[in-house]
């Protein structure tokens, strides 16, 4: 199975994100990729989309990449919920993404 979830760089509002508050964030994400999977691999990439105010953002992204043989898709899916869900609190998200085989989920 493959995985992925996406890492904002800025806020719901278009606002650029408090390194540190970014940093602390990826940090816990990274510990527990480690934990629960033993490796990933990070991307760079560059997203855009409309925020709120109906302007559009540009932000640079990580996505997290993981392969695993954990043939768990509900387990694995419970997983990155948590783990999207903590990141949007976290970070002051709208919504973070995150794919299992391809299959797109918004929290």
């Amino acid at each position: 199975m493959r995985f992925e979830i996406y890492f904002p760089s800025r806020d719901k509002d278009g606002k650029e994100l408090e390194a540190f508050k970014r940093f602390e964030c990826f940090h816990k994400v990274h510990e527990s990729l480690l934990k629960f999977f033993t490796g990933y691999t990070k991307i760079p990439a560059h997203g855009m989309y409309h925020g709120n105010d109906g302007k559009t953002v540009s932000e640079e992204i990580f996505v997290f990449v993981v392969y695993t043989l954990n043939e768990d898709k509900k387990g694995l899916q419970e997983y990155l919920k948590g783990l999207a869900t903590d990141i949007k609190n976290e970070l002051n998200q709208s919504a973070v993404i995150y794919t299992i085989n391809n299959d797109s989920y918004f929290v």
